[in-house]
C-alpha cells in the first residue's frame, strides 16, 4: 500500500512539467465525500483563482457531475473559458478471504486533475488513466 509521500511523488508525475501552458495545473486525491486528501500543484501558477478553497468547490462540482453520469467512469468539466477539470473514480481491488471483490458502491477515491484550456483534452484524459492505473496498483486493498 501506497504512504502519503508515495501518493504525491505519484500524482507529481502526473504534472509533468513546471510550465503551466503544457501541464496541468494540479493534482488531487480526493476521498468518497470529494475532500483532497492530497494535492500537488505546479509551483508560481498564474491563476490567482485556483486558491485551495476554489479547488476544494471545483473539486466537489467535479464528483458531483459525475455521480450523476450514472455508469460514467470519467467526467470532463468546463470550469469557465480558461479552466478545465477532468475526474475518474480509482477502480481498487479489494479482497476477503483472498477473494476478490467488486465495490460498486460510490464509496472509493478519485482522481481530479485541473488544467488551463490551453492544455488539451486528451493529453489530460491520458494522463488521468496514467495516474489511475498506477494508483490503483499502489492502492490495492484499501477499503474507503
Amino acid at each position: 500500500m501506497l504512504q502519503l509521500r508515495h501518493i504525491s511523488k505519484v500524482l507529481s508525475q502526473g504534472l509533468g512539467s513546471s510550465n503551466s501552458r503544457t501541464s496541468p495545473l494540479s493534482i488531487s486525491l480526493l476521498s468518497s465525500n470529494g475532500l483532497p486528501l492530497s494535492t500537488v500543484r505546479v509551483p508560481n501558477q498564474e491563476k490567482e483563482h485556483l486558491t485551495n478553497d476554489n479547488l476544494k468547490i471545483y473539486s466537489l462540482l467535479a464528483l458531483n457531475q459525475l455521480r450523476q453520469q450514472n455508469d460514467d467512469e470519467w467526467g470532463l468539466l468546463e470550469l469557465d473559458e480558461n479552466l478545465k477539470v477532468v475526474i475518474s473514480k480509482l477502480e481498487l481491488k479489494n479482497y476477503i478471504n483472498k477473494e476478490q471483490i467488486e465495490d460498486k458502491r460510490e464509496e472509493g477515491l478519485y482522481v481530479v486533475i485541473f488544467y488551463d484550456s490551453m492544455f488539451s483534452d486528451a493529453e489530460a484524459k491520458l494522463r488521468l488513466d496514467n495516474l489511475c492505473s498506477a494508483l490503483s496498483q499502489g492502492l490495492e486493498g484499501y477499503r474507503g
